[in-house]
């Protein structure tokens, strides 16, 4: 029996929440008040429910299928204080940190959590929020030449009211492959490749690097720039999670063989994820954390790339939360100046993000923006993007992308 199996046998007797006969999950404070550690059943994926897809050598799974194993959850207590990336790279080698929001994140983040109905123009502010949070820690810790750049804020609601709603995603996976590359992330992710590639072009440091080193298109840029870190910020946007929490494993717990690549979701993402299956002895071997009783403010900061996490299916009160994907990126040393001349141009996804920011200046709000929009006024806002891309310093469409008027 590993090691690490005694230490938590030992523990179920010092400190270990039991599993209510009644109901099974047991979420409010005064359900066993001072354990730091609790049993629960954690959602593994599984082999069975993989499928191959219409892409060599790539597996689809199925949502909504797992394996609950059961197994111990540490709180994690107090949230540090630090900021977004210093706890995070403080936390490193665990894979994951458990945050209070900075205070410059928060007048976004009490938008969205008091609104009836989050709009567009609200998740794009609390992206930027959280990507110049970020970019304000590189510079002060002397790293003025790096690049943050972030999502919009995706939100996910247990109660899902309306068809582009998602649930928490109950499986234990990683966001992205472990070998994902600046290049994949720019280009191969639907839901993400659009805020990726648009902030990143309209950052005023990329812009210097790429007048010296790049091509001018943004799709080019692992050319001159290395991608240093993939970061998740989590954060619920209720007052307390009472059910569905967030789980993390430890990534130096996670066994070689348990991870299996894969596209999450029926094979519609281009993005391969990760997906954990349960292996003898897993729920000795993976250590997991929670916080019980998360409260708005307070965040979990983790590496898309390496930290398994999934949520919980627990309790029965409503979960809202949201994320925002961050890229990390630092110049490659050694680059020579261009010889030919540089052409700034704009792509699709660039252009999908302008044409969203023309919607919500002339709708007030995106929400069913598109609905309902006839054909003149759709070429007007596409109008009015590209001359928007323009004025940002991208006046034609790169090479291998639609002229306007086809699109």
């Amino acid at each position: 029996m590993p090691d690490r199996q005694r230490e938590h046998d030992t523990s179920v007797h010092h400190g270990v929440c039991p599993p209510s006969h009644e109901s099974g999950h047991d979420l409010s404070d005064t359900a066993c008040p001072v354990a730091p550690y609790t049993f629960g059943e954690v959602p593994y994926g599984s082999v069975r429910f993989m499928a191959k897809s219409n892409i060599p050598y790539v597996k689809c799974y199925t949502k909504g299928r797992f394996e609950p194993v059961p197994v111990i959850l540490q709180d994690l207590g107090q949230p540090e204080t630090a900021p977004i990336l210093t706890s995070f790279e403080s936390n490193y080698d665990r894979g994951f940190s458990f945050i209070n929001l900075p205070d410059s994140v928060m007048p976004t983040m009490d938008a969205v959590k008091t609104s009836d109905t989050v709009t567009p123009a609200q998740l794009i502010q609390l992206g930027m929020a959280v990507q110049n949070s970020i970019q304000a820690e590189l510079k002060n810790t002397l790293r003025t030449d790096w690049i943050a750049v972030a999502t919009q804020a995706a939100p996910r609601t247990s109660v899902p009211k309306h068809e582009a709603d998602a649930p928490p995603l109950n499986l234990v996976h990683m966001d992205y492959r472990l070998n994902a590359t600046l290049q994949s992330l720019l280009t191969e992710a639907p839901e993400l490749q659009d805020f990726f590639q648009f902030r990143l072009a309209t950052s005023p440091i990329f812009k210097r690097h790429d007048k010296k080193y790049g091509s001018g298109n943004v799709e080019r840029a692992d050319e001159i720039l290395e991608l240093v870190q993939t970061i998740n910020v989590w954060a619920p946007i209720v007052d307390v999670v009472r059910s569905h929490p967030l789980a993390l494993m430890s990534t130096g717990s996670l066994v070689a063989g348990q991870a299996e690549k894969c596209m999450i979701g029926g094979c519609r993402s281009v993005l391969e994820s990760q997906v954990v299956c349960p292996t003898e002895g897993c729920s000795g071997n993976n250590k997991w954390y929670w916080k019980k009783g998360m409260k708005f403010g307070q965040a979990f900061v983790f590496d898309s790339r390496r930290t398994p996490h999934s949520s919980i299916p627990i309790g029965s009160d409503t979960r809202k939360s949201v994320e925002i994907r961050v890229l990390i990126m630092k110049p490659k040393m050694g680059l020579a100046k261009r010889s030919s001349p540089r052409q700034p141009c704009w792509t699709e996804p660039m252009l999908r993000v302008a044409s969203l920011i023309t919607l919500i200046q002339y709708y007030g709000s995106a929400v069913g923006a598109s609905q309902g929009i006839d054909v003149d006024t759709l070429k007007t806002m596409f109008g009015r993007a590209s001359k928007f891309l323009t004025d940002l310093g991208y006046p034609v469409n790169c090479p291998g992308t639609s002229p306007l008027h086809m699109i």
